[in-house]
């Protein structure tokens, strides 16, 4: 039902929601698999969660889903736990042990678990360089049979008034050592090459580079100017185009 939610409102504030078309093809492989997965997301905004509910919605409906949470928003929206999300306090010293204990309680139970993880720790503009906190590359070591994935995310405007959103999948390779230091410079390693990768395909808005996950009824400039233009038998449609000295 929430998910069901989640599509509307994307649908009212962003124009469009787009996949890389060869991370559709990974999202698509994962829908059988039986073990547990691990998406480390960029916190670029308030919409990650709600992104990475959508992704789990579309393309894991058999896995559970699971992710942490501040514990004073927790707290306050109390419908978050049928989510599955958990509250966790940062600043906490024992902060890092609950979460990997509570996360590694949920996959002995349920195997098929998908775990969504913002390692980042804090909003960041995607222009910035990559820098994890160590709790997923603990989590990791502690799931050595889990699979781990980057989901790259951006917020950008191209021809409409509202924003757009685009997203890049890739698995991050495991390391040639299991270590906390290993999965955590493999992890940054993965985030930094797949947020590059889609910055470049974003600016060069390109659509056919991507698949519309989620798109809104039609792009419009004004909703008065819409209906004028519809009166007259005009589109309102702005499409991109190269242009060239």
């Amino acid at each position: 039902m929430f998910g069901w939610y989640t599509t509307r409102l994307i649908k009212k504030r962003f124009n469009a929601l787009r996949v890389e078309r060869k991370s559709i093809e990974i999202l698509n492989s994962l829908r059988d698999d039986k073990g547990p997965i691990l998406l480390a997301m960029n916190h670029a905004s308030w919409w990650d969660p709600l992104i990475g509910l959508v992704l789990c919605e579309r393309f894991l409906p058999y896995h559970t889903g699971s992710a942490p949470m501040d514990m004073e928003q927790w707290k306050t929206f109390r419908f978050m736990r049928r989510l599955g999300l958990f509250g966790l306090d940062p600043g906490h010293p024992d902060a890092l042990r609950e979460m990997v204990d509570h996360v590694s309680g949920l996959v002995e139970a349920r195997p098929r678990t998908v775990f969504v993880i913002t390692p980042q720790g804090a909003f960041t503009d995607v222009r910035t360089p990559i820098r994890v906190r160590p709790g997923l590359a603990t989590l990791a070591t502690r799931l050595p049979h889990a699979k781990l994935y980057s989901v790259a995310c951006e917020y950008a405007f191209w021809t409409d008034q509202r924003p757009e959103v685009f997203l890049r999948v890739t698995q991050v390779q495991r390391p040639v050592v299991s270590t906390i230091p290993g999965w955590q410079r493999a992890i940054k390693r993965g985030m930094q090459q797949n947020q590059d990768e889609l910055g470049g395909l974003v600016v060069k808005r390109d659509p056919d580079a991507f698949d519309l996950l989620v798109a809104c009824s039609g792009s419009r400039v004004n909703p008065a100017y819409d209906l004028m233009a519809k009166i007259r038998g005009r589109s309102t449609v702005v499409r991109s185009r190269e242009h060239t000295a």
